[in-house]
């Protein structure tokens, strides 16, 4: 009983498939994005190995292209850490505190320099930002340089 009844369904789902309407077809024109968000499209991504089932569809955009070095020392400025205390010094947040020092970039974003000519030096990592920073040299202008 069980294998008749497997197989009757089995055809009746075939049949139903031939009788698809093709209204439910769809159009493969789709134009390309085009501007600053379909440009994860052309960056390099890295797949990582499966080595545990939340790695197995992971990837990681490629940062080979970025400079390796230290950042351009004049151009950042520590960043104080508070670790939770408030104006008087009480702990406001408990558990905060420690942790490497870190410098952040001082990036120019009036950039009100536009007569003269520029050269992108590099193009680095920024850790307080999602975005890639360049620094920027005018080279008729002695350390006038700009994130």
């Amino acid at each position: 009983f069980g294998v008749m009844a497997l197989r009757g369904w089995g055809s009746a789902v075939r049949r139903l498939a031939i009788r698809a309407p093709s209204r439910l077809s769809f159009s493969t024109a789709v134009k390309p994005a085009s501007g600053p968000a379909s440009s994860i499209e052309t960056a390099k991504v890295r797949y990582l190995n499966p080595r545990s089932p939340g790695t197995r569809h992971q990837v990681r955009i490629d940062r080979s292209h970025l400079w390796k070095g230290s950042p351009f020392k004049p151009l950042t400025e520590p960043l104080r850490k508070t670790a939770g205390r408030n104006n008087s010094g009480k702990i406001m947040v408990r558990r905060r505190g420690g942790g490497a020092k870190r410098r952040i970039r001082v990036v120019d974003f009036k950039r009100d320099i536009f007569d003269k000519p520029a050269v992108v030096e590099r193009i680095e990592y920024d850790p307080g930002r999602s975005a890639e920073i360049a620094l920027i040299k005018y080279h008729h202008l002695e350390g006038d340089d700009a994130y």
